[in-house]
């Protein structure tokens, strides 16, 4: 039987171990767990279940994003698998989640294979563009694109700078040498860690043309948009699910708040919702958009 210095000491490397996102040392302190006789139960809510709870204080920092958390599961896991099968209390059940496949993985172990896929996206992106060149000709294109994957609540701005950047960059270059110049492009999610970047792709040789039309998550405060991206329009940003689950006071007070940040956009403004509009919106909920822009919608 373990003192209870060693009982802490072997506690603290499975917490360790979680949090650093490695396996091997997980499983050899879930090992020695049980070699040393500590109860399986005690590690798992002390060590594992503890150093979690950790994990998530990072995430909400911006410090882990997707991918470590990826990581810490698999850690997870792997002490569970062996500790789990020695826990002896009645009603314990520890069920494993799938939280995302394995691209996730990919960006920290196999980052190779991200360049691969994002390169296939890319060129089966601009395959349907030379099609839609083909059939209604460059000049009459307006060519939207969405970001959902690169939102900080799933990568870190250096994955991005890494794993996105460059292929923003040689889309326009492409796009431009097609011949197509009106663009709209919806930054998904929570981006205000992305927005620097992406400023200085607008302002260089590489970017899209402007004005071009941006379109914003109720994420991302639109004083901020508009800050960053001068020369384009700025779209947004109601929350989606106040307008389908709020009131309509509710919706055209977001409005109200939208319009009075949106006037003051150099570039101009859309007021639109933060993403697609919910197909199960109640219609007077929608319609206090058209109300907001009515009432309130107008230059002085």
């Amino acid at each position: 039987m373990a003192s209870e210095e060693r009982t802490q000491e072997l506690i603290k490397g499975l917490y360790n171990a979680a949090v650093a996102m490695d396996e091997e040392a997980a499983v050899e302190f879930s090992k020695a767990v049980l070699e040393e006789g500590v109860d399986a139960y005690h590690a798992v809510m002390n060590g594992l279940t503890a150093a979690m709870d950790k994990v998530g204080e990072l995430y909400v920092k911006q410090e882990y994003f997707v991918p470590e958390l990826l990581l810490c599961s698999d850690a997870l896991y792997a002490g569970l698998d062996i500790l789990q099968p020695h826990i002896k209390i009645e009603g314990i059940q520890v069920k494993r989640q799938i939280v995302l496949g394995v691209v996730g993985r990919w960006l920290l172990r196999k980052p190779e294979l991200c360049d691969r896929l994002v390169r296939m996206a890319l060129e089966h992106t601009l395959n349907v563009l030379q099609y839609w060149i083909d059939t209604f000709g460059a000049e009459k294109l307006l060519y939207y694109m969405s970001s959902p994957s690169e939102a900080n609540q799933i990568i870190s701005p250096r994955h991005f700078q890494e794993y996105a950047l460059p292929y923003h960059k040689e889309f326009h270059q492409r796009r431009r040498a097609m011949g197509v110049n009106k663009f709209y492009f919806h930054i998904c999610g929570e981006q205000n860690l992305n927005l620097p970047h992406l400023a200085e792709l607008a302002s260089s040789a590489n970017g899209w043309p402007h004005p071009s039309i941006l379109s914003f998550g109720h994420e991302v405060d639109l004083n901020n948009a508009a800050k960053y991206f001068p020369d384009d329009i700025i779209m947004g940003n109601i929350e989606p699910a106040v307008i389908q689950t709020g009131t309509p006071q509710q919706v055209y007070e977001l409005c109200r708040i939208a319009i009075e940040k949106g006037k003051r956009s150099a570039g101009g403004f859309i007021l639109a919702p933060g993403c697609g509009m919910p197909p199960r919106a109640p219609a007077y909920n929608v319609w206090m958009l058209t109300k907001a822009v009515n009432d309130l919608g107008w230059y002085d």
